[in-house]
């Protein structure tokens, strides 16, 4: 701008400019002494004048006229682009009309009429929030903008919703029905209108299913269920552009066990009444004709409806028991054949179990593998007892048997087709056996021998004195051996003491060490690392399969790495933080428990209930997480408490106490009656 003072007549005297700014009635001096003066950005947004005094022969002061000083107002178009689907980008063109640089303004974009923080470029990704709403932006010239001010509305765009995402199920068995819960899922931009619920046995639905649930609800109960029977749940999340499923989550009805306690003060304590596992055991003799020393046994269908419609009023389990009879012919080998009809009825009615009775060896198959059978064969079967030739043998097999007996087990459809895998179920095999001279029972061992010959030693074999029988538990078929290890585990520090047949037990199969120098320090605390490395070599964790740590204080070279892996990953046990395990922490005898119940769920063993729930003396100070866990494990009688019938929850739990629990649990699940020998608690008394 220019202060023009042409029109003055000035007699020969000087022109001095002071050129001035206001702002909101404040006058400010901004130049001097220059005819000309040019606007910076300070300048806008105000008025500007000049004031002009004279020297010499002209004087007196002249005052110019104020000039607005404003910036040009942002004009013209800007347009977003871009795919409208989520995780693509949209973009912000520049005005149409304006030369204004990116640098000189702001970008606000909004979500509906909702400013979305942390934007502020030309370009956003749609996220899921975005989806089902209108995106647009606005841009407004920075204050520092010397040249523009003023703001530009962009375009509007809608972006897709889509179906909503799927929700996190859980299932909460208790007696005849399950309890389902979940969180309510993201909508993703189309209101959820509502929830199905597919119930399934066997993969076919179960009457009502699929069940429609409301949309404001988060719960829902399923009810009149078989109990002992596992169901599968599917809950699908419905708004107006599709259905999602959630993930398929299993669960088992079981009866609820319900009991009452009283005390006095002489401080006993009354056991309270529990519900036992309740199992009608049905006996059917199967029709038997031996020929060459092979006993081929068959059932009719009939026998087998009558057998459960006559176990199914009791209300309780079904346990049928099939008798080969051989009237006292000898026999090496049966074959017990079975209608595809017959399975059928037996998984429908949700029997516990089936037992093969016979001379040769008992198969035990459980409910899981009926079901397995059933869907792997399709077809009527039979179950075959085969006592192996020695002279078939490889010279290492001979060595490990001796002259004990070898049998060959399998379940082979009408086709040919065999089931050598049992999925979650699991069989009992019981093999008559007497004990040689200066046998010991806790030296005897069963061999798994593999297709290719080789041997592998069963760790959870148990010989019953009564019943003059080694029994263990397999989820496969092949062939099995009796053996015996000559060398007798033996440590000097347990010679008296009360855990010594239980510590040998675990020791001679390999699933516990001593401590060095023909020690066991039976009364060292057991840590966590110890006992995670018990449970995985008692399941037969494949630790090749770990072999990195997810845990700082675990190094990858450790005895216990792999197992405390496969633990973690099966959710047995947890860590004690995010990235540390604690492996040289001791455990107590309620977090003990807790892994061992644990344990069971993930392998699939149904715990027993064969006592009834004792109220310990300390039953208030066991910790409320671990409350029921110690309640199965004694009712299992695994646990029987300590001095004084208390249960020292928060107490160490020492290596022989691990010891003799985890023979009571192995004996258990193989022989229920066994819990008869457990007449001392868990301190030896």
């Amino acid at each position: 701008v220019t202060a023009d003072i042409s029109a003055i007549n000035i007699q020969g005297g000087t022109a001095n400019y002071q050129w001035k700014k206001i702002v909101d009635d404040l006058i400010s001096d901004i130049g001097t002494n220059q005819n000309s003066y040019g606007i910076t950005v300070n300048d806008t947004e105000g008025k500007i004048f000049c004031e002009v005094s004279f020297t010499g022969n002209t004087t007196g002061t002249i005052t110019s006229n104020e000039l607005d000083i404003a910036k040009e107002i942002l004009t013209g178009i800007i347009e977003i682009t871009g795919e409208k689907v989520l995780g693509s980008e949209l973009i912000v063109s520049e005005p149409t009309n304006s030369t204004i640089a990116k640098s000189d303004y702001d970008f606000v974009w909004f979500r509906d009429t909702i400013e979305i923080t942390g934007e502020n470029t030309e370009k956003h990704t749609i996220s899921k929030e975005d989806l089902g709403k209108t995106i647009k932006v606005v841009i407004t010239a920075k204050e520092t903008s010397a040249n523009y001010s003023g703001s530009l509305i962009s375009n509007e765009v809608s972006i897709l919703a889509l179906a909503p995402e799927k929700a996190e199920v859980k299932a909460s068995a208790e007696n005849g029905n399950v309890n389902l819960s979940w969180s309510k899922p993201f909508a993703n931009g189309s209101e959820i209108t509502g929830y199905s619920l597919v119930v399934e046995k066997d993969k076919i639905g179960i009457t009502g299913s699929p069940f429609a649930i409301g949309k404001d609800d988060t719960t829902y109960n399923v009810g009149n269920l078989t109990n002992r029977t596992t169901y599968t749940f599917v809950l699908s999340t419905e708004n107006s552009i599709g259905t999602t499923d959630s993930e398929a989550v299993t669960a088992t009805p079981r009866k609820s066990s319900t009991g009452s306690s009283s005390s006095n003060s002489s401080n006993t304590v009354t056991p309270t009444t529990e519900n036992l596992d309740s199992v009608t055991e049905v006996s059917i003799n199967m029709s038997t004709i031996v020929t060459n020393g092979i006993a081929n046994a068959t059932i009719s269908d009939k026998s087998i409806t009558d057998a459960i419609a006559q176990a199914e009023e009791d209300g309780n389990s079904i346990s049928i028991e099939l008798n080969v009879d051989t009237n006292t012919e000898i026999v090496n080998s049966v074959i017990a054949e079975l209608s595809n009809n017959s399975l059928d009825q037996m998984v429908t009615a949700g029997v516990k179990e089936v037992t093969i009775k016979n001379e040769v060896a008992d198969i035990c198959l459980d409910f899981e593998t009926l079901k397995e059978i059933q869907k792997q064969l399709d077809s009527d079967f039979s179950i075959s007892v085969k006592k192996v030739d020695q002279n078939t043998l490889s010279a290492e097999e001979k060595k490990l048997v001796g002259n004990r007996p070898v049998f060959d087990l399998s379940i082979t459809g009408k086709d040919g087709n065999k089931v050598t895998d049992f999925g979650n179920g699991f069989v009992t095999v019981s093999i008559p056996y007497t004990l040689g001279v200066n046998e010991n029972p806790e030296n005897l061992v069963v061999y798994f021998i593999d297709n290719t010959g080789m041997v592998k030693e069963m760790p959870n074999a148990v010989y019953n004195g009564e019943t003059k029988t080694v029994s263990f538990v397999t989820d496969h078929f092949s062939k099995f051996a009796v053996g015996y290890k000559q060398d007798t585990v033996t440590f000097e520090d347990v010679t008296n003491h009360w855990a010594k047949e239980s510590i040998e037990f675990m020791a001679s199969r390999g699933l516990i060490a001593g401590t060095g120098n023909s020690n066991f320090s039976p009364d060292m605390s057991m840590t966590r690392g110890m006992f995670v490395t018990v449970l995985g070599r008692l399941a037969e964790a494949d630790n090749m399969t770990y072999t990195e740590s997810s845990f700082s204080d675990v190094k990858a070279d450790s005895y216990y790495m792999p197992y405390i892996e496969w633990a973690n990953k099966n959710g047995i046990v947890k860590g004690t933080g995010a990235t540390t395990f604690e492996p040289d922490q001791n455990i107590n005898r309620e977090q003990m428990a807790t892994i061992l119940l644990n344990y069971t769920d993930v392998i699939g063993v149904n715990l027993p209930k064969v006592q009834n729930e004792n109220m310990f003396l300390d039953n208030s100070e066991i910790s409320t997480w671990a409350k029921n866990a110690v309640k199965e494990m004694q009712m299992a009688g695994v646990i029987s408490g300590k001095n004084n019938n208390s249960f020292d929850p928060q107490g160490t739990a020492t290596r022989a106490e691990a010891s003799t629990m985890l023979q009571r649990l192995i004996t258990i699940t193989i022989d229920i009656s066994t819990t008869q020998d457990y007449m001392v608690d868990d301190s030896g008394k």
